[in-house]
């Protein structure tokens, strides 16, 4: 049996007063010891820095500790930060190292598993750090504070006719979503988001603010392209390439039920091998109050609807829409589109704070993901469990569930697989399957669905996973995120928090696990 971890927290928030504990009952002194350790750190934390700080004697500490998935509310931290600067950030890791507690960074406080929000550690809340100004160079870029929440990164850059190749959902991170990687609608042209990553600034364990770029921490630059957000250090800003935002075609096909398995097997044989201008994704959903769910296949092709209509013409020769939509727009009209962002959602959209009522929707979700190799589709049998898992959860009362399928290929797959951290370039497509409830009450039957449905697509995927997806049931597992890119991972990390600073359940290890 391992000895207990002795900490320089356990003295600190111990203590010892020897005379008082000759008068007071132990565990009153414990009590008393605590409580004015705690002060102490509170105090010395404020002092250190500028942002305003939130703390267990505050009445608003539950809810500044809250995050986007209401799976995660009850956690208390010792404190959240409202970081104002790099010096803000600088200071708190370095007091956080200095006491030995846990301390995490959060932007859009979207993780899957809810690593932005902590119990009995600091929370870094980089949303004071959020401006987005276009630079000019060989490679147009913006420099983007980490702070920046995807749909601020949008509307910001769309006065100038750029954008970045981000994803559908506007309170997500632009930092969070780089970190994993970053896939959505314009990755088969642009690449992944962390491809666009010219460079960023980044405090790491020792308190260091670095420049990092292709020529300056070279390891430090690849690792944080794909490695995962929390693992190295706190970046507080981005240089991200832009691009220009050509006009788009958006189509929505709608397929009956009973065609789902069809529609699955014809889209994977059909999506991957699209010019890289088309992206498409293939979802299977439970619908409200319906008696069947959804099978629908969406996307968008960069041109007009010829355009279109000449990269659906393979698709649509194999199966049959029931409805269809196409819609041509502006680039930035399509964003919007994307993430609901429309009328009257629209100026909740461009929030960025983490209150709860500057949010669109506070659900409670799991989420899991798979991948399909370009070399190994799937076939009918595992259709049909994504058919009959989804029909399962629609029979279900209280909750909600769904597949979506994204495609891969174009300029994904045109990187090799160690370039950056993100190690999945040769897919077809990605698997992300989620289920959502409305109350505590339906948590376990809602995860028990979702097991069965991965359990039943095992011996169909490749066992390799999307880490902004991160599932805590693949603790122990860091190999499945990561491929042959674990082991320089591993290393890169022990260089820059030999100490275990970033410390959380699902951090890259120090060290290789076993087996």
């Amino acid at each position: 049996m391992d000895a207990p971890r002795v900490t320089r927290r356990s003295f600190v928030l111990g203590g010892t007063a020897a005379a008082a504990a000759l008068a007071l009952p132990s565990w009153t002194t414990a009590a008393a010891n605590r409580a004015s350790g705690y002060a102490r750190l509170m105090r010395e934390l404020r002092a250190a820095t500028r942002g305003a700080v939130v703390t267990r004697q505050d009445s608003g500490l539950m809810v500044a500790a809250q995050i986007w998935n209401q799976r995660f509310d009850g956690r208390r931290p010792y404190g959240v930060l409202y970081a104002v600067d790099e010096r803000d950030v600088q200071q708190a890791v370095r007091w956080a190292a200095r006491h030995d507690i846990p301390i995490t960074a959060r932007a859009g406080g979207h993780s899957y598993q809810g690593y932005s929000t902590i119990n009995d550690g600091l929370i870094v809340d980089l949303t004071n750090m959020a401006a987005v100004v276009p630079q000019r160079g060989a490679v147009p870029y913006a420099r983007i504070g980490g702070g920046t929440a995807l749909g601020v990164a949008y509307r910001e850059l769309a006065p100038y006719g750029l954008t970045i190749p981000g994803g559908t959902c506007p309170t997500v991170s632009v930092g969070g979503l780089a970190q994993g990687g970053g896939l959505g609608w314009v990755a088969r042209r642009w690449g992944p988001l962390s491809d666009n990553v010219q460079g960023f600034r980044i405090v790491t364990a020792d308190g260091r603010l670095r420049e990092v770029n292709a020529r300056s921490e070279r390891d430090l630059f690849w690792a944080c392209r794909g490695g995962g957000g929390g693992n190295f250090g706190v970046i507080t800003s981005y240089d991200i390439r832009t691009h220009p935002t050509d006009p788009a075609t958006h189509f929505v096909l709608s397929f009956p039920w009973a065609d789902a398995p069809d529609v699955v097997l014809a889209w994977q044989e059909w999506a991957h091998r699209t010019g890289p201008e088309m992206f498409t994704l293939c979802s299977l959903v439970t619908s409200a109050g319906g008696a069947n769910p959804i099978c629908q296949v969406s996307g968008q092709v960069f041109g007009d609807q010829a355009a279109l209509n000449a990269e659906l013409a393979p698709f649509l020769a194999q199966v049959t829409p029931s409805g269809r939509s196409i819609t041509p727009a502006s680039y930035a009209s399509l964003v919007q589109y994307w993430a609901q962002c429309t009328h009257p959602a629209k100026e909740q959209c461009a929030r960025r704070s983490m209150n709860p009522n500057g949010l669109i929707t506070r659900p409670f979700m799991w989420g899991k993901s798979d991948y399909v190799r370009e070399s190994q589709p799937i076939n009918r049998a595992a259709a049909e469990v994504m058919r009959d898992q989804i029909a399962a959860r629609q029979a279900q009362s209280g909750g909600t569930g769904e597949i979506i399928m994204d495609s891969y290929g174009g300029v994904i797959n045109e990187v090799s697989p160690t370039a950056t951290a993100f190690a999945h370039r040769d897919m077809r497509f990605s698997m992300q399957y989620v289920a959502y409830w409305t109350g505590p009450d339906q948590q376990e039957q809602s995860v028990r669905w979702l097991r069965r449905f991965e359990a039943g697509l095992r011996p169909h995927v490749c066992g390799q996973k999307y880490v902004n997806y991160i599932d805590s049931d693949q603790r122990g597992r860091p190999g499945v995120y990561y491929g042959r890119n674990l082991d320089r991972l591993i290393d890169t990390r022990r260089r820059f928090d030999p100490d275990d600073v970033f410390r959380f359940r699902q951090a890259i290890p120090l060290r290789r696990p076993r087996g």
